[in-house]
């Protein structure tokens, strides 16, 4: 079943589900089609049906996925997509933890497995909503995530938000490199090109650094030589059996507990 929703002030989602399913895996999915960043500007929400990647999770591994779209999207309006660019960051995490809220209150998503995957941006927002939240999200998987927007494109990054000269203070609120502390228990899983070219891996590389000191909980692997998109065949197919394994192993339902954007294909 596919179906999407735009009945909200600051954002709009899609979701996948395997259908005749009572109760399913809940999986919120923050890279929204899985080969998209989220970017501000634009749009995953669409009425368009597509046979990809995620359905074959929805269909075969009792996930139902969602993508969503906050503010600063496109196709909604002036009035959503023109935002304080000092406060996206602010604004997109809230967006996307308001439609987590939504999804938990549906009948047919388990609220106490709920994972979140992104690449590149969606990776960012991924991060920064598992340090926004204690616990919330059995796990998380990060794809190349941007960890700080001095080291990424100075088009994009002084277009949201400014001159790190003059905006030191807005980089460094946006940076998931100063939340290592508040990842330290959490569980999530970093995947990273060393060749990528659109996220340096020195993206990953000062996140490791600073998750080493806090003695964090992750899981790391490292494709050498393989850019933003995935090349090689093999290296496809480990990250599809990588992701996929993950997420089986962390929303794996535990009995003893019962009391309580496929690879990037477009660049």
């Amino acid at each position: 079943m596919h179906v999407c929703v735009s009945a909200y002030e600051s954002y709009s989602l899609c979701f996948t589900q395997k259908e005749g399913k009572e109760r399913m895996d809940g999986d919120e999915e923050m890279q929204q089609e899985l080969d998209r960043d989220g970017v501000p500007g634009s749009q995953s929400v669409t009425e368009e049906f597509t046979m990809g990647w995620p359905e074959v999770l929805a269909s075969t591994h009792d996930m139902a996925l969602a993508w969503v779209d906050g503010r600063s999207g496109v196709g909604r309006g002036q009035k959503i997509s023109s935002v304080d660019p000092r406060k996206l960051s602010s604004l997109r995490v809230k967006d996307q933890l308001g439609v987590v809220e939504w999804l938990m209150q549906l009948p047919y998503i388990d609220d106490q497995r709920i994972a979140l995957y992104g690449k590149a941006f969606g990776a960012y927002l991924s991060l920064k909503m598992l340090a926004a939240t204690d616990q919330l999200f059995k796990c998380a998987a990060a794809v190349a995530p941007i960890t700080d927007f001095k080291l990424y494109s100075a088009a994009f990054s002084e277009r949201y938000l400014g001159l790190p000269a003059k905006e030191e203070h807005t980089y460094l609120t946006a940076s998931v490199l100063e939340d290592v502390h508040k990842l330290k228990d959490e569980n999530f899983l970093l995947l990273h090109g060393t060749a990528d070219a659109r996220v340096h891996f020195q993206h990953s590389a000062e996140l490791l650094s600073r998750l080493v000191k806090v003695e964090a909980n992750y899981s790391l692997q490292l494709y050498p030589d393989e850019g933003h998109i995935l090349k090689e065949r093999r290296s496809i197919q480990h990250s599809q059996r990588t992701l996929v394994h993950y997420l089986q192993t962390c929303l794996r339902h535990n009995p003893l507990l019962a009391s309580i954007e496929e690879p990037d294909e477009d660049d």
